[in-house]
Formats: C-alpha cells, sequence, structure tokens
C-alpha cells in the first residue's frame, strides 16, 4: 500500500471522525464497514467499488466530499492488506475488527459493589509511559476523579497490571480495591456521573432525541449519529445512573423511531451491526 504522510493521515483521520460524528477515526475502519454496507445491506456485485462506496454515501451523508471517496476508495481495495477482507468478502479477522469498532447497547448491567481505583504519580521523564497508561484507563472505560485518579466498576486485571509492568512504573502507580460505604455509599451516583462526563453525554442524547422528533435528518443519517453517542457511553449500572439520564429514552427511540423506519436494506445493515457485537 502507498505510504502517506504523517500530516495527511492526521487530517484524514479528523475528516473521517467528522463524517462519521465520531464513530470511526481511520479509512480503513471507514472502507470496511462500507464494505459491510455493500455486500450485506445492497448486494452489490462483488468488485465494484464505486457502487459500494456510493451506498455507503447514503448512509454517512458527509462521504459527499470528494476527498473522502477518493479515500475510501482507496482503502476498498487495501483491506486485504489487513487481513480484513479476501475477494471482496469480509474475513474472519474483518469480522473481529466490526465487533471492535461497532458499539453495542448493553441491556444487562450488574455491578458487584467493588470501585476499582487507580492512582499514580508519574515523574516528567516518563510521559510516555504516563500517556500509555491514560489511553489504557480510557480504553477500559475508567472515569477521571482527579488528574491521576481513575475509578472503574469493572476489575481492571490483568490489563492494567501489565502495562504498569511493561511501562516500569512499579514505583509510581497504586491499584486499589475498595467498597464504598456510608456518605460515599450516597455520593457514588454523581460522583460517577463527574467522572465520566455523564452531563455532556446526556445533552448529546437529548439532542438526538430532539433531531427525530424535528424529523428533518435522514434516518440513516440518525442511525449513524446515535451510534456515535453510543460509543462514548461507558454504559454504567442502571442502578448507579442519574434520575435524569436519557440513554435509555434515546436507545427506544432509536429502536422504534429510527431503525424500524430506516429502507429496509439500511435497517438490516444496522441491525447486523448491532448482532455482531
Amino acid at each position: 500500500m502507498a505510504k502517506i504522510k504523517k500530516s495527511s493521515r492526521v487530517s484524514l483521520a479528523q475528516a473521517v471522525k467528522e463524517a462519521t460524528f465520531g464513530w470511526l477515526g481511520t479509512a480503513a475502519d471507514l472502507a470496511l464497514v462500507a464494505l459491510f454496507l455493500g455486500v450485506a445491506g445492497a448486494g452489490i456485485h462483488p468488485g465494484n467499488a464505486n457502487r459500494i462506496y456510493s451506498q455507503a454515501g447514503k448512509l454517512f451523508t458527509s462521504l459527499r466530499s470528494k476527498r473522502l471517496q477518493k479515500s475510501l476508495k482507496h482503502s476498498l481495495y487495501h483491506l486485504n492488506d489487513y487481513g480484513w477482507s479476501s475477494g471482496w468478502k469480509i474475513t474472519s479477522e474483518g469480522f473481529k475488527r466490526l465487533k471492535h469498532i461497532i458499539p453495542h447497547y448493553i441491556e444487562n448491567r450488574p455491578w458487584n459493589g467493588w470501585l476499582y481505583l487507580t492512582i499514580y504519580d508519574i515523574p516528567e521523564n516518563l510521559r510516555r509511559s504516563r500517556q500509555n497508561l491514560r489511553k489504557l484507563l480510557q480504553t477500559l472505560t475508567y472515569g477521571m476523579l482527579q488528574e491521576s485518579v481513575w475509578v472503574s466498576l469493572g476489575d481492571p486485571e490483568p490489563f492494567i497490571e501489565d502495562t504498569i509492568e511493561m511501562n516500569e512504573l512499579e514505583d509510581f502507580v497504586l491499584v486499589l480495591k475498595t467498597k464504598p460505604v456510608g456518605r460515599a455509599r450516597k455520593n457514588l451516583i454523581p460522583l460517577l456521573a463527574a467522572a465520566h462526563g455523564l452531563g455532556n453525554l446526556n445533552l448529546r442524547y437529548e439532542a438526538f432525541i430532539d433531531q427525530v422528533k424535528e424529523a428533518k435528518i435522514e434516518m440513516a443519517d440518525l442511525a449513524v449519529r446515535y451510534l456515535a453517542i453510543l460509543k462514548t457511553d461507558p454504559q454504567l449500572p442502571f442502578r448507579l445512573l442519574p434520575k435524569d439520564w436519557l440513554g435509555d429514552k434515546a436507545h427506544q427511540i432509536y429502536l422504534k423511531k429510527v431503525l424500524s423506519k430506516m429502507p429496509h436494506e439500511y435497517g438490516q445493515f444496522i441491525s447486523k451491526l448491532d448482532r455482531l457485537a
């Protein structure tokens, strides 16, 4: 595959994020989803890349940009370099990637009552190691209580321990397991809401609900917008969510008023994405 300058890759990644409302971040991921749309959604003849990205453009409306269409077409032809496709068919590795990038609404969210805290004080000369740790914490859906204090509701081992050891941070990181009691338990809901930025996330869900009511945006576009929001949702246990939380309402509206009213091939596509996760 032809190499792309770093500055071009960065700007292209930003363009892809904008086109998918933050859902996808690379042209390769966009191409993989587009291929899935083309083959599974519209029954497009294998090898016809032009029609595949044309159909994708109906779902990702921002793909009307010539630059994005050119990049998507290029990436479609090179998905086999990633092992994600073979002969215009998605491979098992390709489906594994789809499962990774496609957000999935979790119906059952139990909690064992434990909190997992990661506290660190990492010197400046280990900045890169500190960044690696922060990236992992974000990937594991930790919430940030303070700049160097992060909280999770799920046991992070062995992921966190491996990262600490790999980056030689044993002397600078403390991982704790604790149960909130008394006043701390009463304040847990607002504490977690602040740590995970649920206030801003709730505003995005509210905007989505309003957009559905206004009926000015295409259903396929609304579906992508919803999935983009869901991707950033930590999906905390229901009993730990604020009373005014709109995530569940948004999901029901997505199912009943968006997905059910999309053209058959696109509704089928989004449904299959949901079932993959």
